[in-house]
């Protein structure tokens, strides 16, 4: 009924199968490296915080910051009433 099948024939469907396979492997541990800057990467580095304190409260900000930083205390302090309000 049916032709017996050779074993050189099985050798070579099996390495093609595996070399098909080898050849996705690597896809499922993408680390994203290749891929460009934008907001949803995710980024390691290390940011260093800093903080201006008041009285009634805290502002935090890093890198080149400060002067908004300033705006925003100034800011907030004169108007606390209309943004406690809120």
């Amino acid at each position: 009924m049916f032709a017996p099948i050779r074993l050189p024939l099985i050798r070579a469907i099996a390495v093609a199968l595996a070399v098909c396979c080898m050849s996705v492997a690597p896809a499922q541990f993408y680390s994203g490296s290749q891929q460009e800057y934008g907001k949803n990467r995710v980024q390691y580095q290390d940011f260093l915080w800093q903080q201006y304190r008041f009285k009634d409260m805290e502002v935090f900000f890093y890198q080149e910051g400060r002067n908004l930083a300033r705006y925003v205390a100034q800011a907030a302090t004169v108007h606390r009433k209309e943004l406690e309000k809120q």
